[in-house]
């Protein structure tokens, strides 16, 4: 992390620490699931079909709306799901008059896409690939609707939907041949059952891996919006007895979504309480990872390349991590680099000559990280025995 994005972020740096829950996560048990599937003609950019399906007693309801305008407003959209969840005896129990509802989509951005304007139409948020949304309150002579949409990519990053149709044990139905445009003009049953199909691998998906975490861990994933933060809600309630910094109860300020702007909303929150200068220097040496190429030059001929995924959760369990109790010393020599674990700013040169010098350090101008022979360096002491 280089000094302006440390600038940029420190009092966010200086606030955020991890903490055990006192409570479970925020639970939806009276929502009712909802999957839908939008086909287009992508060659035209042009919605063809709107698929929404539940279940009921294991019995799938689906219906089909055709978008002779190729748009939807939010409120339409609201209005389908209820025509659906009334036609097979499903509505979602009135809770202080809210009715809830969330829908499940892979790719959720075809979805979004029907909208005229998905920021004025619903609160979007965007995590990786995944597009969660909340679309306005609709009242119905029934209740108010809260609608929320759900998107699979959040808990299934970079799975196509062949293979999550075959973990829940419902193969996708093929729509190879014509085109999706000739398809619906052609054979509508087909392009229907197709799509049904495709909602419905969402919606199980999402119901089996909800049930089994409510089961296993008690904690409900509709509340998270990504699989890090279900694993991480699952650590910090069942195993994290003490957080690893210093904290204390202080009123924040934190900028919250209202409608279509944002408001400053004070709230009281655990926020870091040790040494702040430990924190920066811990953000200084924190650097992505090191590239190393064994052969240099031009070579032809047939190569293997090998990639370790993530590995910084082995990097963070091979390095005690520090806890509410350290006890943090300066260092007076080199020597005690040996006994101790930590971080801080070194000086270096290594020998003419090395090969592979593992010191990072940035620089102004310098968008990359570099590994040179001489320098100044922000590390931890365990990269600095490793340059020794």
């Amino acid at each position: 992390m280089n000094e302006k994005d440390l600038e940029t972020h420190l009092g966010l740096l200086l606030s955020r620490t991890l903490s055990p829950l006192r409570r479970r996560p925020r639970a939806y048990p009276h929502t009712v699931l909802v999957g839908v599937s939008v086909k287009w003609d992508e060659e035209h950019r042009v919605p063809l079909l709107l698929q929404l399906v539940t279940l009921a007693d294991e019995h799938v309801h689906a219906q089909a709306y055709e978008l002779p305008e190729g748009q939807l407003m939010g409120e339409q959209l609201i209005d389908c799901i209820r025509e659906l969840l009334r036609r097979a005896d499903a509505m979602p129990p009135a809770r202080r008059g809210i009715r809830q509802v969330h829908v499940v989509a892979h790719e959720a951005s075809s979805l979004l896409a029907l909208f005229p304007s998905a920021v004025a139409e619903a609160r979007v948020e965007q995590v990786g690939k995944a597009h969660h949304a909340r679309l306005e309150r609709v009242k119905r002579e029934e209740g108010t609707w809260d609608v929320r949409l759900v998107d699979l990519a959040g808990y299934f990053p970079k799975t196509p939907l062949e293979e999550i149709a075959r973990t829940v044990g419902s193969p996708r139905l093929e729509a190879d041949g014509p085109h999706l445009t000739e398809l619906k003009r052609t054979d509508l049953a087909r392009l229907v059952a197709h799509a049904t199909r495709d909602a419905e691998v969402a919606l199980r998906a999402m119901r089996d891996f909800r049930q089994g975490v409510l089961a296993e861990w008690n904690i409900d994933v509709l509340g998270n919006r990504t699989l890090p933060a279900v694993a991480s809600a699952i650590f910090r309630l069942h195993f994290v007895r003490n957080g690893p910094a210093p904290v204390v109860k202080r009123e924040v300020v934190r900028k919250v979504k209202k409608g279509t702007g944002y408001r400053d909303e004070p709230r009281v929150e655990l926020v870091f309480n040790g040494d702040p200068n430990v924190r920066r220097m811990a953000c200084r040496a924190y650097w992505g990872a090191q590239s190393e190429a064994f052969r240099r030059g031009f070579h032809v001929g047939a190569f293997a390349e090998y990639d370790a995924v993530s590995l910084y959760p082995y990097a963070a369990m091979l390095q005690p991590l520090p806890h509410a109790g350290t006890r943090w010393v300066r260092l007076e020599s080199l020597a005690q680099v040996e006994e101790h674990e930590g971080f801080g700013t070194f000086t270096f040169v290594f020998p003419r000559g090395t090969r592979y010098p593992c010191l990072p350090v940035h620089r102004n101008g310098v968008r990359r990280l570099v590994f040179p022979l001489q320098g100044t360096s922000s590390c931890t002491l365990a990269e600095v025995r490793l340059a020794l």
